[in-house]
């Protein structure tokens, strides 16, 4: 299926998106014609009235069903994808398949350089951060003793 070249890479694409579709698809085709009733499932998914209520409209066909659940299914769809492209990216590097990409300088590319000092520039902003929170945790926990033992004074200068 895959041959040399960005044209052939875009029809091997173009030919797994078709073929992943259409099991999604016929997926939820088989959910429809096995009685499954949506609209409790959505309900029970805490899905706005503004959603069932396409699911509701009498005489609605399969197929409008099927694709209004085809529809509902995608930014699912999206996660997955995105989570499973970074992972399959990660363990093909990890195996040696996939390499960082070089210029034809043989330096590696800029921009990947570039997110790599971002990345570390994040994870220093974020110990800064938790280290200011545990500080500032540590003057609450102060503040609250304080007033916890100037209320136990005033509550005994009362008796």
């Amino acid at each position: 299926m895959a041959t040399v070249g960005a044209e052939s890479a875009v029809y091997d694409c173009l030919v797994l998106q078709c073929v992943l579709s259409s099991k999604r698809v016929l997926c939820l085709w088989f959910v429809r014609a096995s009685g499954v009733d949506v609209v409790p499932l959505l309900r029970w998914l805490g899905a706005s009235d503004t959603v069932v209520s396409p699911f509701l409209v009498p005489g609605v066909g399969s197929a409008a069903v099927i694709y209004l659940m085809y529809k509902l299914a995608s930014p699912a769809r999206y996660a997955v994808t995105v989570a499973g492209t970074q992972l399959a990216v990660r363990l093909l590097r990890r195996r040696g398949y996939l390499r960082v990409p070089e210029t034809p300088s043989g330096k590696p590319d800029p921009l990947h350089a570039m997110v790599s000092d971002g990345r570390a520039k994040v994870k220093n902003k974020m110990e800064d951060l938790r280290g200011d929170m545990n500080e500032l945790k540590g003057r609450v926990r102060q503040m609250r003793g304080q007033l916890s033992s100037q209320r136990s004074a005033s509550h005994q200068e009362k008796l």
